[in-house]
């Protein structure tokens, strides 16, 4: 059968292969507990931090932070600096994980696991803030090595495809489908590292499968989607709204960034990049930095919420 992605090109796929139509949220339907929308207040934050002004709550200081960044990391000159900046510059202790990013999941997890015990070695605790599958990769390490989570405060996860990727699903299954989405994409998956297929939704399924999400971890997940020709992943995101009716922010799908019961922010305007690649005024609606911020201050809320108890 045939699927018109645009007047002017159209892409053949086989019945026998599985894409990624009717695959996203899956792991809603699994664990349906409720999540907790703090789209908002992310919001406000994020304004403020724009403006200079200070979102953190006075025991950030208390923590190490630990970035984890994901398949942008090899080929794009400047990944995660300004997430990395905005907190040294909120004198907060910053390391950057050195995973691979064309890992595995479950090597990288062990990398995770070297950084939380060394940084938290005297006693603090550490705040992991991962993009994309460094969310991930960060999420694995807690659930196969469970005695980390006394260690970790709150876990960030920004745009991170715990569900799977319905690009490395479709590029697993039809690398045909290369040549639609060309660009940026191409170059993030060339080579189909083992981070490729570790994001499919085959490949996820199979994972959680045996190493459940850390749901009793505190956590702030980020999801998002754009439809915008003024994205970089604007030929991604139109390929999945053509193929299967679905809005992403090119790589993931708003519904597989979420934990289960975790704090949410929902972002309708925002593609995969922004978050850790500083954009240019009018092209993108948010900057890596004041995401970052926000999402730290909201993450540590949920921190304090988890400690004492609260209701999240």
């Amino acid at each position: 059968m045939t699927i018109h992605s645009s007047p002017s090109m159209s892409i053949r796929t086989h019945p026998a292969v599985r894409g990624s139509e009717g695959r996203p949220g899956w792991i809603a339907v699994v664990d349906p507990t409720p999540t907790i929308d703090v789209t908002r207040r992310f919001l406000a934050l994020h304004t403020l931090a724009g403006r200079g002004g200070d979102v953190l709550p006075p025991d950030a200081g208390a923590h190490r932070y630990l970035t984890i960044g994901g398949l942008f990391g090899e080929h794009v000159n400047g990944y995660m600096d300004a997430n990395v900046e905005a907190l040294s510059k909120a004198g907060l202790e910053v390391h950057r994980v050195p995973v691979d990013p064309g890992g595995s999941v479950k090597g990288n997890a062990e990398v995770v696991r070297h950084a939380v015990q060394e940084a938290t070695a005297d006693g603090r605790q550490a705040v992991l803030v991962g993009h994309s599958k460094g969310g991930v990769d960060a999420a694995a390490a807690l659930s196969i090595y469970p005695e980390l989570k006394a260690r970790v405060r709150a876990l960030v996860a920004i745009q991170s495809p715990f569900g799977g990727s319905p690009i490395a699903q479709d590029m697993d299954a039809t690398p045909s489908i290369r040549p639609l989405i060309d660009g940026v994409v191409s170059r993030l998956f060339r080579g189909d590292p083992p981070s490729v297929r570790d994001l499919t939704y085959d490949a996820r399924e199979e994972f959680l499968a045996q190493h459940p999400l850390p749901t009793d971890v505190p956590c702030l997940c980020v999801a998002s989607s754009r439809l915008s020709p003024a994205s970089v992943l604007a030929r991604s995101e139109a390929y999945l709204e053509a193929r299967y009716g679905f809005r992403s922010d090119g790589l993931v799908a708003p519904e597989d960034a979420v934990i289960p019961g975790a704090h949410v922010v929902r972002l309708a305007d925002m593609d995969h990049a922004e978050s850790a690649l500083r954009g240019l005024p009018g092209f993108s609606h948010y900057f890596p930095g004041e995401v970052t911020l926000a999402s730290v201050a909201l993450a540590l809320d949920a921190a304090r919420r988890h400690g004492s108890d609260c209701p999240q």
